[in-house]
């Protein structure tokens, strides 16, 4: 039998649901980066008052994606956020629900 390990992988994937107006949401697979408390906790300030553009938040805290037609890239972001007014809210709340686990069963 294995031992578990406690050090966390550098990534995880999860599904984010992205509304959009046409009909049922857009659902894509994203590779997310892993933060430990104090890096999310310095994450999170980044945030609040930045004049940080909604892309470069995305580069941030993703590296990748399943199943999408487009290779992930700073371009590929860009066009996901113009063409889903509710992409980064979406991507952003989902990395945080995931990362942090807050409000999960356990």
């Amino acid at each position: 039998m294995s031992k578990p390990s406690i050090k966390a992988a550098p990534t995880f994937t999860a599904e984010v649901k992205i509304p959009r107006p046409e009909g049922p949401p857009l659902v894509i697979k994203f590779d997310f980066k892993h933060r430990g408390r104090k890096e999310f906790a310095q994450f999170r300030e980044s945030l609040e008052g930045s004049a940080r553009v909604d892309h470069e938040v995305m580069m941030d805290i993703a590296c990748g994606w399943h199943d999408v037609e487009e290779p992930f890239s700073a371009k590929a972001v860009k066009d996901l956020l113009d063409g889903h007014h509710q992409a980064a809210r979406a991507i952003t709340d989902t990395y945080i629900a995931e990362l942090t686990q807050v409000g999960r069963p356990t």
